[in-house]
């Protein structure tokens, strides 16, 4: 009874000491895994039917890959940079714009409450300014002077990539002898089953984000092109990885800007923005259930629980590394107590492997 309670603490103590401490080590090696994982089937191919040495064949396809991902990265970004060449002209007619409306909606509290415009107008103009000198004070001094770590970073991040690069050939290379030394182990067998596990969950939890990320940013680039705003593409990205954030969602650009727009008596665009949030949080609601829960055999709520400690234990990587801790824990949990079921029942784990 006590080797019960043992084994799970045991297991989420031995995750969080990985997770935190040495997946952070072996990153680069961790995504050349995934990558050959995933490009194995037509490095073999290529191999059998072309003759080409499997090394010279991982390196062709990802150069293809990259090539594509690089060349749909560029259009998007381009398009991006067309509205910020756009909208850095006008910053200063959008300044203007939002004291107007600042004004504009004192004044309607004013009509509305009877509350004195002039006091709320000077109270909020004081709070933007002092976000803003705080800004020029404390965050863009601090950007200048950190830049020896930021491009120090960027360094780090290139040499990774580099290091993953370089792995994946060699690994993609040797990959069937590696696997043919280890199938000789017991303990082979069970890692690629629980590999194989935690992987397919946790592609089904990327993809699902991924794919409500989609369908959102989509909703509201529609939205925002029907409200004829110049700057829909950029909005509607934002607000789609928002939607990916946990406690964040697209409320936080929502909700406020709908309210603005009502006060200051927008009522079409207010209507729009309204109908979206609503739009946006129905798919969320019905998509997440059918693309994370009913797969993983795992609530949505525990799948939040998860990522909410592991914002507090591994800080922002906490929202894809919690899910991960929280599937890991999940399958050698299930493991070990199959094993010990099978033990006491006289069978041998893994005979038929």
């Amino acid at each position: 009874m006590q080797k019960k309670y043992l084994v799970p603490f045991g297991i989420i103590i031995g995750v969080y000491l990985g997770m935190k401490y040495l997946v952070p080590l072996f990153i680069p090696f961790l995504f050349a895994g995934i990558i050959v994982m995933i490009i194995n089937p037509c490095v073999v191919w290529m191999h059998r039917k072309l003759k080409i040495n499997k090394g010279i064949a991982a390196t062709v396809i990802m150069i293809i890959t990259g090539g594509l991902l690089s060349a749909l990265v560029w259009m998007a970004g381009d398009a991006v940079m067309c509205q910020f060449r756009r909208f850095l002209p006008r910053i200063g007619i959008y300044e203007n714009e939002l004291c107007r409306l600042v004004r504009d909606s004192c004044q309607t509290m004013e009509q509305t409450f009877g509350i004195d415009a002039v006091n709320i107008e000077t109270l909020v103009l004081e709070n933007i300014n002092v976000m803003v000198d705080s800004m020029q004070v404390n965050i863009i001094p601090d950007l200048m002077n950190d830049s020896f770590i930021y491009v120090k970073g960027a360094a780090e991040f290139f040499g990774a990539v580099m290091i993953s690069v370089i792995s994946v050939v060699l690994l993609s290379k040797d990959l069937e002898k590696i696997s043919e030394q280890c199938r000789h182990y017991e303990w082979f067998h069970v890692l690629c089953e629980i590999i194989q596990k935690v992987a397919s969950a946790i592609w089904t939890f990327l993809k699902s984000q991924l794919i409500i990320m989609i369908i959102t940013g989509i909703l509201c680039i529609t939205a925002l092109w029907i409200m004829k705003n110049p700057y829909a593409l950029i909005i509607g990205i934002i607000i789609g990885l928002l939607d990916a954030l946990p406690f964040i969602g697209t409320g936080l650009i929502l909700i406020p800007w709908t309210l603005v727009e009502a006060v200051n008596q927008n009522y079409t665009n207010a209507l729009i923005l309204g109908i979206l949030f609503i739009v946006c949080s129905i798919s969320r609601e019905l998509l997440e259930p059918r693309l994370i829960g009913k797969k993983l055999g795992i609530y949505p709520i525990v799948i939040m629980l998860a990522i909410y400690v592991g914002i507090k234990l591994y800080g922002i990587s906490g929202i894809i590394t919690g899910p991960v801790s929280l599937l890991i824990i999940y399958e050698l949990c299930c493991f070990f107590f199959r094993k010990e079921t099978t033990e006491t029942t006289g069978d041998s784990y893994g005979d038929d492997g």
